[in-house]
């Protein structure tokens, strides 16, 4: 008898196993859905309001689902965390322009969402009075000697300095009306005559004048017309200096770490703005936490800057923030219209044009100059070199035609034979 009781023990408690494994595994089925509702949070939204009165802002976190956060304010300024107890924070930025507001949310298993918003902020400042400008010389340059006579056609070059001006307006007194531009300008007369040049030099609605009396006379009888095109080609190099603002979050670290595919060490990149290329990096400031160094570096030919951030042994979260001087250089090859330039060269004679000033700012500069002659409406010789003892033929005389080329003068003498 007690071998037979034994025995239905232990089926009974086979029994009763197998019963307890289902219900179990049921359970298990059937409440794993209901843990994850329960236990697992819901993933954070980031979500602010924003109000604002000159250049201070009022920020109302109104996220969801998130157990730590910061606010990026887009100045510049040191980030500032998120606190259950403070849904409200105010933002004064020092200068009026625009900013990118961003707030940045994690729950506890670290999963992230954020929200940017643009502010357009503009002051009410006094307004201040533009300084009176003051134009200090007025200099003319022509195709004769100081002193000497200005035959028709002429080109002269009007070169104005003053201070204050942000503007500068000419009237040649030649009927084609008024010229806005800069300080130095290249005008032909065509036709003899006496011409009252007037410069305004302008700064806001303050203004100075300076008023040139030109006298053109008739061409000699006996002269020929030089004709001469300036072409010029080169690239204009712009740099500049721009400050930019990295901030970065790099939360999860330890979980990160252990993950193959993780890099030993987090990157941000900066690009170059559109058109330029990095050439120079300065460090401003920093209030980096659990970093210990950010390397920077400038690759892809400029059109990258790649930091690469050594984060402290053990730190689970880091906060980037750096202020950077990006030295950028923008280089655009010119190749405007040609100058003409004209003069009268007596026969025989000498004239001196002024050509137009070579630019200062470009690299790989080239200066074209063609130089034509013309007895009336015939081409006596043209050539894109300097005349060195050219012989011409004028009403049965043979005569020597040189050249010389000094900065931005080019002189033409035509000689007589002995």
């Amino acid at each position: 008898m007690p071998r037979k009781e034994s025995k239905a023990a232990g089926w009974l408690k086979t029994l009763f196993g197998a019963i307890a494994g289902l219900f179990s595994g049921a359970l298990v089925m059937y409440l794993s859905p209901l843990v994850d509702k329960v236990v697992k949070p819901p993933r954070p939204i980031a979500n602010f309001a924003v109000e604002y009165e000159g250049l201070t802002v009022r920020f109302t976190n109104r996220s969801t689902g998130a157990a730590q956060g910061y606010w990026d304010f887009g100045d510049g300024t040191p980030l500032e965390f998120l606190t259950a107890d403070q849904p409200v924070v105010s933002h004064t930025y020092r200068k009026p322009g625009s900013y990118t507001a961003r707030l940045i949310v994690s729950n506890v298993l670290g999963e992230q969402d954020e929200r940017s918003v643009t502010l357009d902020l503009s002051a009410d400042e006094p307004s201040k009075t533009a300084e009176k400008p003051t134009i200090l010389t007025l200099q003319v340059r022509g195709p004769s000697r100081p002193g000497g006579p200005l035959y028709a056609p002429a080109t002269l070059q009007f070169e104005a300095i003053a201070d204050n001006a942000a503007q500068f307006v000419w009237d040649f007194g030649d009927g084609e009306g008024l010229h806005i531009g800069e300080a130095s300008v290249v005008r032909t007369f065509e036709q003899p005559g006496t011409y009252r040049v007037r410069l305004c030099a302008f700064n806001g609605r303050e203004k100075d004048e300076e008023v040139k009396i030109i006298r053109i006379e008739p061409p000699p009888a006996v002269a020929l017309r030089v004709q001469v095109r300036v072409a010029h080609t080169g690239v204009l190099v712009e740099s500049r200096r721009r400050e930019v603002q990295v901030s970065q979050l790099f939360d999860g670290l330890k979980a990160n770490s252990r993950s193959k595919k993780a890099p030993s060490s987090p990157e941000v990149s900066v690009p170059a703005a559109p058109g330029y290329v990095i050439t120079a990096v300065e460090r401003s400031q920093n209030h980096n936490e659990n970093i210990d160094k950010v390397d920077w570096k400038i690759v892809r030919e400029g059109q990258l800057l790649k930091g690469q951030c050594a984060i402290k042994k053990g730190a689970d979260r880091a906060v980037l923030q750096e202020k950077l001087v990006l030295v950028e250089q923008r280089r655009e090859k010119m190749q405007p219209e040609p100058t003409i330039v004209t003069g009268v060269l007596p026969v025989p004679g000498v004239v001196t044009l002024t050509l137009p000033a070579s630019p200062q700012d470009w690299s790989d500069f080239k200066r074209i100059i063609t130089i034509q002659v013309f007895d009336g409406e015939k081409l006596l010789w043209q050539s894109e070199s300097l005349p060195t003892g050219q012989g011409l033929s004028l009403g049965g005389r043979s005569y020597t035609l040189s050249g010389s080329l000094l900065k931005d003068r080019l002189t033409l003498q035509l000689s007589s034979p002995l």
